[in-house]
């Protein structure tokens, strides 16, 4: 009879150890599930700060915080990203921005991650000349190598990125709009990463819209209203470039790098180093006209001792 409880128990204990192993290799990779036990997620969120109200943003910018919306400050984002989402963190983090009924534990949470990035100068022609083909294209081979790390360019097709709408430059008011469906493999369903790109002359400030690829009308219709919340400081010109304080952007496929728009902010902003190449050509060309000015000058050689060969 002991025998037979010691075989029971150790059939019972494999079977759990078998189910457990199989329920977690089925949960998908993107689950905040998987990531945190309630108890610790709790006390995370708990030593949260929520701000509301009016942000300051890089470049004299400023963030109205829509009605409905909350921020969660830039310390607790880059907790809640990293330890709470297992999520990679950009270096030019602002802050994550959430409705204020969703927790962020939610499988259904969407929201935006605001980050800036001081890029440099992209000039309107590039801005509205992009190839959006191409930036399909390196997007695709960017996450296929993030996912398989491997050089392969036969499956970049198949590495499943999309856009959720048409991609386009607002020239107006200076801002791209990047509509990226990502399909993942783990799990059923699309991911959207709808990037909002306010275009300045010494970057870009981003607003990255991230949820579920079913709720594309549902964010798509959030839009005007989160671009809207930001206020640009009317006294800073988007095509002011200066070369002592900008530099160029490459952060998008473009035909050139300089453009005929900009190379007379480029020549004025340059004048010191301008004046001085010319007065170096100037000088150059004097000291050629004076040698050729001068006459050479006929050396007469003259005997100081006189040696009579007849004494020889």
């Amino acid at each position: 009879m002991e025998r037979f409880c010691r075989v029971f128990c150790f059939v019972c204990i494999f079977i759990v150890a078998t189910f457990t192993s199989v329920v977690a290799s089925d949960l998908p990779e993107d689950s905040f599930y998987r990531y945190e036990l309630p108890g610790r997620t709790d006390s995370i969120m708990s030593t949260f700060t929520w701000l509301t109200g009016e942000q300051q943003l890089p470049e004299g910018m400023e963030l109205t915080i829509p009605k409905g919306f909350r921020l969660l400050s830039q310390e607790d984002s880059y907790v809640m990203l990293t330890e709470l989402w297992h999520n990679e963190v950009h270096p030019g983090l602002i802050g994550v921005l959430l409705p204020e009924k969703l927790n962020p534990m939610d499988a259904s949470v969407w929201g935006v991650t605001i980050y800036y990035a001081s890029s440099g100068y992209q000039s309107e022609r590039e801005l509205l000349n992009i190839n959006y083909d191409k930036l399909m294209r390196d997007r695709r081979l960017e996450r296929y190598r993030k996912l398989s790390r491997s050089e392969d360019y036969s499956v970049i097709a198949q590495s499943g990125v999309e856009w959720a709408g048409r991609p386009y430059y607002d020239s107006r008011r200076h801002i791209l709009y990047w509509p990226w469906l990502y399909k993942s493999d783990a799990i059923d369903k699309d991911i959207l990463n709808y990037e909002v790109r306010f275009v300045t002359h010494k970057g870009q400030l981003c607003f990255n819209i991230f949820g579920d690829g079913r709720q594309v009308q549902q964010i798509t219709s959030q839009v005007p209203m989160l671009v809207n919340s930001v206020k640009t400081t009317p006294h800073i010109a988007r095509n002011v470039f200066n070369l002592h304080t900008n530099q160029f952007a490459t952060f998008v496929p473009t035909p050139s790098k300089l453009d005929v728009m900009n190379l007379m902010d480029v020549l004025l902003n340059c004048w010191l180093f301008i004046v001085v190449f010319g007065l170096l050509i100037l000088f150059v060309y004097a000291m050629q006209y004076l040698h050729r000015e001068r006459k050479p000058i006929k050396h007469i050689s003259r005997n100081v001792i006189r040696i009579d060969e007849s004494l020889n």
